[in-house]
């Protein structure tokens, strides 16, 4: 009742990006405490679709009554919001809602589309997500995925896998279920999710939640709706029938703002042939294949986002990797009239270098990935894997090389111990940053001294990537050399809404050097160690912090030539996943970078090949 105001929006989006193209759709809205007056105001907010409205009544099932288990008040899991009412729409939205629906009527239903009463829809989608996903096959749709807390999760992996070995996997082909491989804790983020009916009618499914709700879990431990739906679907789909939708625009805070992507018109049928390709970003792009031509749209697109494809220095990669994706989209092609071979053979490939971080107990996955880059992209465009790892860390060095014993990526591979700087002086909140110290200290490492090591050994081109971000597709073409050619100095694969007390202070320091460089009107000008380090000091006094995670997303999103310009257009908390990442060392080295990087690390001493901060 109390997010009525909030649902009206959501409404309203729906009906302008979607509904008003395809309304033939019923919308139902479950509820369990909205008035007569409620209804009216929703329905007014969008007058010509059909509402129809359900109350629920929700209780604890009466097996987990009846089994004497004490139900806490509240869970360790998120205890400020883990109430009895909360994990009722947990157990709702994972299993009850569809036979709901089934009571409804509703039984000829085919697929059905969830959304909060948060969700927010941003720009018009142009097809028809139920046809899509009948004719491709498809039984499980998503927009974006998520680590959820180890503590919400805590034994559901293992016990689903119990259920998965005597239920499920004699059911299944050989490497037809994402059960076994798939990452325990990483979630379909389900506020936003279609799905076949079918999935859920499946007696598997079934038997799983009647397994589930015996063991109690969601009312003891806050066991959530999305990583149920996610165990669900990769015990009984394959990858084939899973689909990430990377093209629309579609927000839900504090973690997904995705920004639309190669969305067709609308009504101009996407499944009818290529002889026109339209594109939605800041504006409708239309190409016409059969006359080889451009036209633009009388459109545009409201969005901050927009406004820096006027910047050459960023470029977005994702259409070439999907973190932990199920579905990915073939490599994008370079632009019309680049020759292929020139891509493939490049003077930069000798100056390129990827490197990331390896921590002990994590060698099999960092072996997995660095397969993952050799099969994917380096095997036809070779270039140094630098492993930088803790001197005083467990990172076992052998490990790795006996995961990728007889793997033709060794010899390009290379260790590097180091020693990392301190990051015992910054404040520790767990909501922004790991609570293991090598975590922080190695991400600051990550940012400042491995670029310099590398720039030392004569690497110009540089490519971040996570030790569990994997490259699924087949890169055909020399990633370094069409950022050179394309004049990108930059280039990222997504961007995610942070949390204010992660990024605020760090934002408002990026914004005072910026000023100061627009008021000294020359970008070689940077604002001294000293004053900005005044300045942070001056933050913190007011119950603020600047976390080192914090600062290692947050400033990618700075240049020097055009910062105050930059940070005036990009949205305020929104960060660039660090993951996966490919860089000029130029950007590093910028006055404005070092500027901040000064302001958290003041002092910085060369010791020998080896970047210690204090």
């Amino acid at each position: 009742k109390a997010r009525v105001p909030r649902m009206c929006e959501t409404l309203a989006k729906l009906y302008q990006h979607f509904w008003q193209d395809y309304p033939v759709y019923p919308v139902v809205i479950f509820h369990d405490d909205l008035t007569a007056s409620d209804e009216r105001t929703l329905h007014a907010a969008v007058p010509l679709m059909t509402l129809r409205f359900v109350k629920v009544v929700l209780s604890t099932p009466e097996g987990l009554i009846r089994s004497g288990v004490t139900i806490p008040e509240r869970t360790v899991c998120a205890p400020g919001s883990s109430t009895l009412g909360y994990r009722h729409m947990c157990r709702f939205h994972a299993t009850l809602v569809h036979k709901y629906l089934a009571d409804l009527g509703y039984l000829k239903l085919e697929y059905i589309m969830r959304m909060d009463d948060d969700g927010e829809l941003t720009s018009p989608i142009g097809y028809d997500l139920f046809r899509y996903m009948k004719e491709n096959n498809k039984k499980y749709g998503f927009v974006n995925m998520v680590a959820d807390d180890p503590v919400c999760v805590t034994d559901l992996w293992e016990k689903s896998e119990v259920y998965f070995n005597a239920s499920v996997r004699s059911t299944r082909n050989q490497g037809e279920s994402l059960f076994s491989v798939w990452p325990k804790g990483v979630v379909f983020y389900n506020n936003l999710e279609i799905s076949a009916v079918s999935l859920w009618q499946d007696p598997l499914w079934q038997g799983y939640m009647n397994y589930i709700d015996e063991l109690g879990g969601i009312y003891t431990r806050r066991w959530g709706d999305a990583p149920l739906h996610t165990i669900g679907v990769t015990m009984l789909l394959s990858k084939l029938q899973i689909h990430a939708f990377t093209d629309i625009g579609y927000k839900h805070e504090p973690f997904v703002d995705q920004q639309p992507k190669g969305l067709p018109m609308p009504h101009m049928d996407p499944f009818l042939g290529p002889n026109v390709e339209c594109h939605y970003y800041d504006k409708w792009m239309c190409f016409s294949v059969a006359a080889g031509q451009n036209f633009s749209m009388n459109s545009s697109m409201n969005s901050s986002i927009g406004a820096l494809s006027r910047n050459v220095s960023l470029h977005s990669l994702h259409s070439l990797f999907q973190l932990n994706s199920i579905h990915y989209a073939n490599a994008f092609a370079p632009a019309a009239g680049t020759n292929q071979k020139q891509l493939i053979s490049s003077s930069a490939v000798g100056e390129a270098a990827l490197f990331t971080f390896g921590h002990g107990g994590r060698e099999a996955l960092l072996a997995a990935t660095v397969q993952s880059l050799f099969d994917n992209y380096l095997a036809a465009h070779p270039a140094q894997v630098v492993v930088f790892y803790n001197e005083k860390g467990t990172f076992s060095t052998q490990k790795v090389e006996r995961a990728l014993r007889g793997s033709k990526v060794l010899p390009l591979l290379s260790f590097k111990r180091v020693a990392l700087p301190s990051a015992g002086g910054f404040q520790v909140n767990n909501l922004c940053s790991s609570s293991d110290l090598e975590v922080r200290e190695s991400s600051l490492f990550l940012r400042v001294g491995a670029v310099k090591l590398l720039q030392s050994g004569g690497f110009n081109w540089i490519f971040r990537f996570g030790d569990d971000a994997k490259l699924r597709a087949p890169v055909r073409y020399n990633i370094f050399e069409y950022m050179r050619r394309h004049k990108k100095l930059f280039g990222f694969i997504d961007s995610v809404n942070d949390r204010a007390e992660c990024v605020d202070d760090a934002w408002q320091l990026g914004t005072h050097l910026c000023e100061q460089l627009r008021h000294s009107n020359s970008t070689s000008s940077a604002l001294s160690a000293h004053q900005t380090s005044q300045h942070l000091r001056a933050l913190r006094k007011k119950g603020r912090k600047a976390a080192s995670s914090s600062i290692d997303s947050t400033v990618d999103t700075i240049d020097s030539s055009l910062c105050s310009e930059n940070m005036a257009d990009w949205p305020a908390r929104k960060v660039i996943l660090t993951n996966f990442e490919v860089s000029h060392v130029s950007v590093w080295n910028s006055p404005v970078c070092l500027s901040l990087f000064d302001t958290v690390n003041p002092v910085v001493k060369d010791k020998g090949s080896q970047m210690v901060l204090f």
